[in-house]
Order: C-alpha cells, then sequence, then structure tokens
C-alpha cells in the first residue's frame, strides 16, 4: 500500500500506480528540471523556475472564445495540460477541471478556499493546496491520490503554487512558516523551518535546488532569500537585503533565469518599491532597481533575458539584465498593476491591469490590443496553444484567441447540434 503516514489518507486503488511509480524514480538517472512536464503551463508563471515564458504563441487578435463563471472569487491562474484541459482553484474550495469549449468536466470539493495556483507533474497529477493546510494530490480525472494536513501551528494556510520535480517530489510552504517536502506517493520527508511568513510559489533551478522569499520576522526591515537542497531541510543559505522600512510586503515569486545563474524578485519597500538581481553562484546583488511605488507582481524573463515586472503606478517595465536599465516603460490604463506578466514564444507580452483591462504588448513595449474585462485581475494570464486565459476576481474565467480559432469553435459547436 502506498501510505503516506499517520496523518495523511490515500487511495489504496492507486496502489499499483504508486508502485510504478517508484519504479520509474529507480530508473531515473538525471533531474530534468528546466524541461519538467510536457503540459504547456503546469505551474504558475509557467514553469518552475517561474519565468512566465510560454512554449506558445498568444492570439493576434482580441476575441471572446468563451467565459467560465466559478462560485467563488478566484485570485489564481489556471494551469492547462497537454491535452488542453483548464484547471481552475476558485475561493469556493472547488478546484474544476474545463474541456478546450469551456464544459465543465469535472470538480473536486476541498475542505477550505482554494487561493494559490494549482500544479501539474509531468504524469498528469495535480497538486494545491487550501486555507486550512491540507495539501492535495489529485489524478488526471480527479480522483484523491493522497492528502495531509500539514502540521505545525494553527495558521497553516497555503497560498503559493507548489513545486513539482520530475520524480514527483513536491514542495509547497505555508503560513506555519514553513516548507514542507513530499516524496511522490504524499510521504512528508522533511519539514524546513523559514525566516518568515512565505506567501509566494517557491521556485527549482536547474539542478533541483529550491528558493524561496520571505519577510524576515526576526528583522522586519530585511528581505530573506532562502536555498535548499533536495536532501535536507537545512538551508545552503540565506541572503538578506535591507529594505530601510518596517513598512514592507512580498507577494512576488522568485524568478529564476538558470541561463545566466540569476534569481529576481520584486518586494513593496515602504511607500516604494524594488526588484533585485542576484547572482546565485557568488550570492551578489547584481543590480537594484527602485520604483516609486510597490511591486507585488512576480517578474517575467524573456528569452534574450529581458525582465518584466509590473508596478503599483500602473505601469509595466521591461529592464536590462546587465544593469537594470529601462529598456521601455508601458503604460496602462489604470493606477495600479496587481498581477504578473506572460510571455510568449514571440516576444509579446500579456498582462491585466486593476481595473480589468488585458493587454497585449510587442517585445519593443508597443499596445497591440486590449479588452475590458471590468473586474481586477490578480493573476497571470496563461497562454496556450494561441488562446490567452484570464481569470478576473469577480469569478470568471476568460478564454480569449483569434478569429479562426474562434471560427472552428462555432462549426464544431453548429456540427454538434445537427440532428443525426
Amino acid at each position: 500500500m502506498c501510505e503516506p503516514s499517520n496523518t495523511g489518507e490515500v487511495n489504496k486503488g492507486a496502489s499499483m500506480a504508486c508502485a510504478l511509480r517508484k519504479l520509474a524514480v529507480l530508473a531515473a538517472t538525471t533531474f530534468l528540471f528546466v524541461a519538467l512536464a510536457c503540459a504547456q503551463s503546469p505551474t504558475f508563471h509557467s514553469d518552475y523556475q517561474r519565468t512566465g515564458r510560454s512554449q506558445d504563441a498568444g492570439p493576434i487578435g482580441p476575441h471572446l472564445l468563451w467565459t467560465f463563471q466559478a462560485d467563488g472569487s478566484i485570485a489564481a491562474s489556471p494551469v492547462v495540460s497537454p491535452d488542453g484541459t483548464i484547471y481552475l482553484a476558485s475561493t469556493d474550495g472547488h478546484l474544476y477541471a474545463l474541456t478546450l469549449d469551456g464544459s465543465r468536466k469535472w470538480e473536486f470539493a476541498a475542505g477550505e478556499s482554494l487561493f494559490a495556483t494549482p500544479s501539474l507533474d509531468s504524469g498528469g497529477r495535480l497538486y494545491f493546496g487550501d486555507l486550512d493546510g491540507w495539501f492535495y494530490c489529485l489524478s488526471s480525472d480527479g480522483v484523491l491520490q493522497w492528502k495531509y494536513q500539514l502540521p505545525g501551528g494553527t495558521d497553516r494556510r497555503i497560498l503559493g503554487s507548489p513545486a513539482i520535480t520530475p520524480d514527483g517530489s513536491s514542495y509547497v510552504t505555508a503560513w506555519s512558516n514553513e516548507l514542507y517536502s513530499f516524496g511522490p506517493e504524499g510521504n512528508l520527508r522533511w519539514r524546513a523551518p523559514l525566516n518568515g511568513l512565505p506567501s509566494s510559489a517557491p521556485a527549482l533551478d536547474g539542478e533541483g535546488n529550491v528558493y524561496l522569499a520571505c519577510l524576515d520576522l526576526e528583522n522586519p526591515s530585511a528581505l530573506a532569500i532562502q536555498r535548499f537542497s533536495a536532501s535536507s531541510p537545512t538551508p545552503d543559505w540565506t541572503f538578506q537585503e535591507a529594505l530601510g522600512s518596517s513598512s514592507n510586503r512580498i507577494i512576488s515569486a522568485p524568478a529564476i533565469d538558470t541561463g545566466r545563474n540569476r534569481l529576481y524578485i520584486g518586494v513593496c519597500a515602504g511607500s516604494g518599491g524594488r526588484l533585485i538581481a542576484l547572482n546565485l553562484a557568488t550570492r551578489q546583488v547584481v543590480f537594484r532597481k527602485s520604483f516609486s511605488k510597490g511591486v507585488l507582481s512576480s517578474p517575467a524573463i524573456r528569452q534574450d533575458g529581458t525582465i518584466l515586472v509590473g508596478c503599483l503606478d500602473g505601469r509595466l517595465y521591461a529592464l536590462d539584465p546587465q544593469q537594470g536599465t529601462e529598456r521601455w516603460v508601458f503604460q496602462t490604463d489604470a493606477p495600479y498593476i496587481f498581477g504578473s506578466p506572460s510571455i510568449d514564444r514571440i516576444g509579446n507580452c500579456f498582462i491585466g491591469d486593476s481595473d480589468g483591462t488585458v493587454y497585449a504588448i510587442s517585445s519593443s513595449g508597443q499596445r497591440l490590443w486590449t479588452v475590458q474585462a471590468n473586474s481586477n485581475i490578480e493573476s497571470a494570464p496563461v497562454i496556450h496553444a494561441g488562446r490567452l486565459y484570464v481569470t478576473l476576481f469577480d469569478s470568471r474565467l476568460l478564454t480569449l484567441g483569434d478569429e479562426e480559432t474562434r471560427t472552428r469553435m462555432h462549426d464544431r459547436t453548429r456540427r454538434r447540434r445537427q440532428p443525426r
């Protein structure tokens, strides 16, 4: 039997699958972390390095294909499997699985609200956590494989998307101030105390090391970045950045450029904001970019190294990776950007603002098109097969695509409705 622990639960019917996964783990000789999953968007911000960069091209024209209405608000991004199934977490406590045309395939009821983006492993299993500290693993058809209630403290809310390795191991953080490492069968391998409250997703580098960013509880005026290896709950190192204020906030996920061995993180520091570029080999700051307002957005990294980050001044900044100088600045029509940018295969960027406008922006910073969604956007848009999926805090998921895609969908729907 595949037993997670004396505090977890497991579906007995998953025993054979667990045994097969064990054999797969034993046969693996290397970890292919950068090319982890065949899903185009398996987790928050496209991949487990949190680059926000998609392998697909986004839509050229802003045509609404369909809308899905959840029963609760949506603060998380959807994820998309290789077959195009869309998985969506809502504050109503449900995880929804949708078809390409927006029909509901199934839904799973968790015990509490879901605020974080779910994650997919390379076998199609889903991982997500709720506000009561339960960590779930489902099969692609919505069957519970295992669940585990995180130990430690009374506040165990999970607000960050889990990180999944190629062998099915998973990492998740909670407001118990801890990082938890799970094996593929749901066994808790270790738990590590953190320097502060983690409100963002952990990131993985190309060697499987785990990176977290949080505000230091012992020194509220400092940002702490910690690195953990897969084998130990003791951090390899901790980097601290003085923020010059005790009134700070961070929900930005770290983004890792594996080619340049860099980590980028955004933070609200007092009334302003900061983007920090850290050399992971030397643990030295490459540059600091200051902003007049705070940064809640997670940075995205283009193929050429350009960093894109949204700011609470309503602007999207494109920064040079060497010195952090501005390559261009795009002004939205709203006072704030809460969400994170996403980049498609050809370098176009997609982002939403606090007034509910979705923007497509060229690689040179020019406006390509906009769509008015009329609700705050706090997530990152998801790019998949020429489509753009955008979640809204008023409980909607919008699916945008080109006119050709809309015509094909209309033709398929019409054929299905014809008498046979």
